[in-house]
């Protein structure tokens, strides 16, 4: 696969079980330890997706994922919390902890592929409005 992955998580050990569970499965993965430091690698990085922590010091996963929605090209988000009541915000992708690995890595293929068809859709669309 070639799908680029940043993974936002405070918590060093389970950032790095994240990171080489899908680097295993073949993306490429790019890590920061709270939401101020994703949105700085954000600035020279265009990931296809974003896995983020919802409780994180500096900038919680909730107020990247604001900033997130902001961009001209919006960047899909996964929050990822204990707190099953955690505040997500509309429509938002959410993946409760503990999770398994096999979990983490079917829910990430089925975004990316929402994702990449949403895209060749916009780009149909585009291309018969031309």
């Amino acid at each position: 696969m070639d799908s680029t992955i940043l993974v936002v998580e405070d918590d060093a050990h389970l950032r790095e079980v994240i990171t080489e569970a899908l680097s295993d499965e073949g993306f490429t993965v790019y890590q920061a330890n709270d939401g101020e430091r994703a949105l700085e690698r954000l600035e020279t990085m265009a990931p296809d997706l974003v896995l983020s922590d919802v409780r994180m010091p500096r900038l919680t996963g909730i107020e990247l994922a604001e900033r997130l929605k902001q961009r001209r090209d919006p960047i899909p988000i996964v929050r990822m919390s204990a707190n099953a009541n955690a505040p997500l915000g509309g429509g938002a992708m959410f993946l409760a902890k503990p999770f398994s690995l096999d979990d983490l890595v079917a829910l990430v293929a089925r975004v990316l592929d929402r994702s990449a068809r949403s895209r060749s859709d916009s780009s149909r669309h585009l291309a018969l409005a031309l």
